[in-house]
């Protein structure tokens, strides 16, 4: 939307917002890896996205946006390739001087935006997954003009969640709130890589069953569509040419820690339960209450029913620095109340396996006993 597509608008009935032409940005697209770890770190990435703004598709009449790590390019607007050059040969001589990061990208925001007539868009994607964000609020503070916004996406309960440390950019932050996807809206997406399987060559479909249990263990979490039906599609068609099963999907399920994109999810469990088989425990049953406000006075009895003998112990394990945070105290009810501060990271706990033998079937059996108690 931001570099002028109005198609998201358009599907929304909200071609009110659409950008006119000399009101779109210049974007530039920055992802937090496990290698970005600190403030200083980002400020690299903003850098190299920046120069790394291609030429080569400007001098063919298109502009991209380009993030120099994963190479991906988005259409945006036509330019002139004299533009391009006057770009190449300023951002040369600058970059000779010595300045700092911010100074540098201050530098070539100002060439960015003065050569080709934008204003510019800095996203800085995944921000949640950066160990210290210590500094980055000064710094957009700072930086934040009319030719200069920041986009921040990340996954938190709450803006301070993101750690940012300047009150004035808290206050000027316009929160997301996604609420998680339909059903409906889930089973799209397998039919959409149904389709484009198809259009490709083989012929793969999952059947019903398999298309609602891929349904119901996402919890409706697009990602655990992705990565759960992917391992399916790999595995399912060696057993049925034509079709994705059940079994395909209860195997990937089983496979899940195991999963390279899921990887940082089991580094996540492995920390919170560590040697603990009491901490295990307590993490599952929390994982299987179905509201995000989970009541401790309904968990603990159920987790002394298992041997925890202390688990208000365990819950201050779960939600300090050493286990890695997993659990934060509800804010309007600190004593009473846990939140899993990843949603994602509570339905994963939920379907993966335990490390501690049976722990899995005895929680399960436990919380469902419970459940059928209070009917």
């Amino acid at each position: 939307m931001a570099m002028g597509d109005s198609t998201l608008l358009q599907q929304s009935g909200s071609t009110g917002w659409t950008l006119g032409e000399n009101e779109t940005y210049l974007s530039f697209f920055v992802t937090c890896s496990d290698e970005v770890r600190t403030f200083a770190d980002i400020q690299k990435r903003i850098l190299n996205g920046l120069r790394g703004f291609s030429t080569d598709a400007a001098s063919a009449g298109r502009q991209v946006l380009v993030d120099r790590q994963t190479k991906r390019k988005v259409s945006l607007k036509i330019f002139e390739v004299e533009d391009t050059r006057k770009y190449a040969e300023r951002a040369a001589r600058v970059r000779d001087e010595d300045l700092s990061l911010t100074e540098q990208i201050e530098r070539e925001v100002d060439l960015l935006a003065g050569i080709y007539g934008q204003n510019v868009l800095i996203i800085i994607d995944e921000i949640d997954r950066v160990s210290s964000t210590k500094g980055i609020a000064s710094f957009i503070k700072t930086m934040s003009t009319a030719k200069l916004k920041f986009m921040l996406v990340g996954i938190a309960q709450s803006v301070a969640d993101l750690g940012l440390d300047h009150p004035s950019v808290e206050r000027n932050l316009w929160p997301v709130k996604l609420p998680r996807m339909t059903a409906d809206e889930l089973r799209d997406i397998i039919q959409l890589a149904e389709s484009r399987l198809n259009a490709s060559g083989p012929t793969i479909k999952f059947d019903p069953a398999a298309r609602g249990r891929l349904v119901a263990v996402a919890g409706g979490f697009p990602w655990f569509v992705h990565v759960i039906g992917q391992a399916a599609l790999i595995e399912g068609p060696s057993e049925h040419p034509a079709q994705v099963t059940v079994a395909a999907i209860d195997r990937a399920v089983e496979s899940l820690a195991k999963n390279r994109f899921a990887q940082h999810f089991n580094d996540m469990y492995q920390r919170a339960v560590g040697e603990s088989l009491s901490r295990e425990i307590l993490l599952r049953l929390l994982a299987a209450y179905n509201l995000a406000d989970i009541p401790t006075s309904a968990i603990y009895p159920l987790a002394r029913s298992l041997g925890v003998s202390n688990p208000a112990v365990y819950k201050g394990h779960l939600c300090s620095a050493i286990y890695g945070t997993p659990l934060m105290a509800s804010g309007f009810q600190e004593r009473g109340l846990v939140r899993f501060r990843n949603e994602m990271f509570k339905r994963y706990v939920n379907l993966t396996r335990s490390l501690f033998q049976d722990v899995d079937e005895n929680v399960r059996a436990t919380f469902q006993e419970w459940q059928e108690s209070l009917r």
